[in-house]
């Protein structure tokens, strides 16, 4: 995020000029003049936690920095954490060590009313070379094109299909390569390796997230 240096409204990365006073000394976190990339040349990536900032201010959620200490003028790093409420359910962005590589993890927890865990992702080869060997479940949800990109499992073939037979669910699915489905029945986990910075994935998983809780309770599996 960049602060205007006149009136101190926080702006997206990458902005040129302030949106809402049109100052176009924008300042970076560590106080220093921002300069925009030249004409043809694409902006910085954001760093994750500025990311993370941007993600919450356009999912109407609340970004936190809990435990950072301070030795003399070095700041140490602390957990940052984005949460938003939606209806009864609370989505989580998190940080998580595995003890060899750092994960970001986005979860819903909920209540369940029917047990039902279920996965879905992208097929690839070797999903595609198993299937002639073993006898893989794979639920389809009479729609040639979602059936043919993507591997269905679950504890529940005919409530699973039911779930994934919502159109717009199936879309949020589809519209982005790096996402998946998952529940263990608790709760609803996407994880990556590593700091995700891109805050167009984050906001896909989010929605994703919103349309399946709200199917899972039409569903009555959920409270």
């Amino acid at each position: 995020m960049l602060e205007c240096s006149d009136c101190g409204t926080k702006n997206t990365t990458g902005a040129s000029m302030c949106v809402t006073c049109g100052n176009k000394r924008l300042l970076t976190e560590s106080g220093e003049v921002y300069e925009p990339p030249s004409e043809g040349e694409l902006p910085p990536l954001p760093t994750w936690h500025e990311a993370w900032r941007e993600f919450a201010d356009r999912v109407g959620g609340a970004y936190s920095l809990e435990g950072q200490k301070k030795i003399g003028p070095v700041k140490l790093f602390g957990e940052h954490k984005v949460r938003t409420q939606i209806d009864d359910w609370t989505i989580s962005l998190d940080t998580q060590d595995s003890g060899e590589d750092q994960h970001t993890v986005m979860s819903a927890q909920y209540t369940s009313l029917v047990p039902l865990t279920f996965h879905a992702y992208r097929r690839n080869a070797l999903d595609d070379f198993l299937r002639r060997f073993l006898p893989l479940q794979d639920i389809e949800v009479d729609s040639p094109e979602f059936d043919e990109i993507f591997l269905l499992k679950g504890s529940d073939e005919a409530r699973v299909r039911d779930l994934f037979s919502n159109s717009l669910l199936r879309s949020r699915l589809q519209e982005n390569e790096r996402l998946y489905l998952e529940s263990d029945g608790q709760a609803l986990v996407f994880e990556e390796v590593g700091f995700i910075s891109d805050v167009s994935l984050l906001v896909d998983v989010h929605e994703l997230f919103v349309e399946t809780l709200r199917e899972l309770q039409r569903l009555e599996l959920i409270e």
